[in-house]
């Protein structure tokens, strides 16, 4: 009786481990994000895998210093832009996104567009017969779309939230001078005359970018880096009073700009893929 009592005791512990092995079998590889399970009836392995990284939608804003070459620079040597953008990230690799920005300067070079009338020191009179006060501001905005790719060259320290981004994208400009002077005092530029003088131009760009990104994925995030800016603009004023001719020369357009801002993630898609399965 006493060895019956023990063999099943024996059979119960038997079953009790073999059903910890079979529970055993079916793990999570949490570092891989891979689920394998074995099947140990048919003696078949089976893996299961699902997505690695989320899409996101962000919302991208800051400010660039700007620095023209070629004929564009014999006006606007340089500026300020504040572009504001969204941006699409898949799985954390391809990126697609818009931007807009607004241009801003102080640095106006205005020597001969006021030929016609200026006296011979190149001062506009004033009705009170004074040397006129102008001041000329650069004025405009682009927009442009861009297609972009993330790497991750210190991923094994980073996990991800450092990210060189490489991009390419195109889009259109346009600019314009305003002019700030006492309300009533110079008609010569103001009202209607102010479309001869003010240079408003556009035309289409190309644009190369290189940024350091880096993501806080519950919270605000910044970014660093450079845009490359090529482009040609036309006039899109008929005639130029400064010259009294017609104003349909091309101007080139290079432009450097170095970029901060900040990152806001406004969506995140938690929904994964279907999963996939595979049979050994």
């Amino acid at each position: 009786m006493r060895y019956t009592v023990a063999l099943k005791l024996i059979l119960i512990c038997v079953l009790f481990f073999i059903s910890n092995e079979i529970k055993a079998s079916n793990y999570i590889d949490t570092d891989t994000a891979k689920v394998k399970t074995t099947d140990t009836l048919n003696n078949k392995k089976i893996s299961i895998f699902s997505n690695k990284d989320k899409s996101w939608i962000f919302l991208n804003f800051g400010a660039a210093y700007n620095i023209n070459y070629s004929d564009i620079a014999l006006k606007y040597p340089d500026f300020t832009s504040f572009p504001i953008a969204i941006e699409y990230q898949h799985q954390g690799k391809w990126v697609g996104s818009f931007e807009y920005n607004i241009y801003l300067g102080n640095n106006v070079k205005t020597a001969g567009f006021f030929n016609n009338i200026s006296n011979e020191n190149g001062d506009i009179i004033d009705i009170n017969g004074h040397p006129a006060v102008i001041r000329a501001r650069l004025r405009g905005f682009s927009s442009r779309a861009y297609i972009s790719r993330n790497f991750y060259p210190v991923q094994k320290f980073t996990k991800k939230h450092l990210a060189l981004q490489i991009g390419i994208g195109g889009g259109y400009s346009q600019t314009y001078i305003e002019y700030q002077v006492d309300q009533g005092t110079v008609p010569q530029i103001e009202g209607n005359n102010i479309t001869g003088y003010d240079k408003l131009a556009g035309g289409y760009q190309i644009a190369q970018r290189i940024r350091i990104q880096y993501f806080n994925f519950n919270a605000i995030s910044c970014v660093l880096g450079f845009d490359f800016i090529q482009g040609v603009s036309h006039s899109l004023r008929p005639w130029d009073f400064g010259n009294n001719k017609a104003d349909n020369a091309s101007i080139n357009e290079f432009t450097t700009g170095v970029h901060f801002g900040m990152i806001i993630p406004i969506r995140i898609d938690q929904k994964l893929r279907d999963q996939e399965y595979f049979m050994d």
